[in-house]
């Protein structure tokens, strides 16, 4: 879920079944999506119950409205209470790039206790917590069924690998590793682009351009020709581009550069047909080729040289 809507209605339907916990995930995932909107803090601040959540609800509140004076009381309240009852530094509820311990305690010899689930990655998504965590363990502790965290109407005992939320069949993914959610598959795919933003009118206009005189010869020199040449063409042309923009990958290069190949064949039509009449069957299967070859060279991020 990407929708801020979506996410406020799956959070509502999660409060009507006095979920709160899972509404409490998806209406973090919404405030990251639309931090600007107070009426999402507001109802984030209502399901939480930690002071330190509840803290920074009233902060944003107070920084979106400083005429809210309810927010701005209760913040003041909040944060004395704070100073009265700290008596020391609070411990921080999850580490950055570090895994959870189970909560039950270790044995005596220093061991796990053979009830200690399989730690799970804390950051690995925003909306899960420890506390989420916790009482996912808890649930599957006392055998009771857990609920999808897309989906809080439906059962599942499917649960994560990377950050331990629960998923239903509708939600999950089956990795060489296991199952995992789809977002946490999203976040490791995410760490293989590298690219940057201008690589992608880089990648268009190299594909641009050398498609026109690839295109030229192949709708002049025939449809055999074009069969033997096209899929050279094209590989070169990826390879090309894959070097032009430092052999980094980016999620849609591949599609930028089979724009790019297409609008190049339309563009050496038109310089032919000043000449000649151009053959649209070889230009028809350049286009089909050379775009396929540019685009599996790119896909698969093939480092050249």
């Amino acid at each position: 879920m990407t929708d801020v809507r979506e996410l406020l209605d799956a959070a509502h339907s999660a409060l009507e079944t006095d979920n709160r916990l899972v509404a409490r995930g998806y209406l973090r995932r919404a405030a990251g999506l639309a931090p600007e909107r107070k009426d999402i803090w507001e109802a984030l601040l209502e399901v939480s119950e930690r002071p330190a959540d509840r803290e920074r609800c009233l902060e944003q509140i107070v920084e979106l409205d400083p005429d809210d004076t309810a927010a701005r009381a209760a913040l003041a309240a909040l944060r004395a209470e704070k100073e009265e009852s700290e008596a020391g530094p609070e411990e921080s509820p999850s580490t950055t790039g570090q895994a959870i311990a189970a909560t039950t305690a270790p044995g005596d010899d220093g061991r796990s206790s053979a009830s200690m689930p399989a730690p799970f990655l804390v950051d690995a998504r925003p909306d899960v917590t420890v506390e989420m965590l916790r009482q996912w363990d808890a649930t599957v502790a006392a055998g009771e069924p857990l609920h999808c965290i897309n989906h809080p109407h439906r059962e599942t005992a499917l649960r994560c690998n990377r950050c331990g939320a629960p998923v239903c069949t509708s939600c999950v993914v089956r990795t060489p590793v296991g199952y995992r959610c789809a977002e946490c598959v999203k976040a490791q795919q995410a760490t293989f682009f590298n690219a940057q933003w201008y690589d992608y009118p880089i990648a268009g206009i190299v594909a641009l351009l050398l498609s026109i005189p690839a295109a030229a010869i192949a709708s002049v020199a025939g449809w055999f020709f074009a069969i033997i040449v096209s899929p050279v063409a094209g590989g070169l042309i990826g390879g090309i581009v894959h070097w032009a923009i430092g052999r980094r990958r980016g999620r849609w290069t591949w599609l930028i550069v089979a724009v790019g190949l297409v609008l190049g064949a339309l563009a050496a039509m038109g310089v032919t047909a000043i000449l000649r009449s151009p053959s649209l069957i070889s230009l028809g299967i350049y286009v089909f080729m050379a775009t396929g070859a540019a685009t599996s060279v790119l896909r698969l991020g093939k480092r050249r040289g």
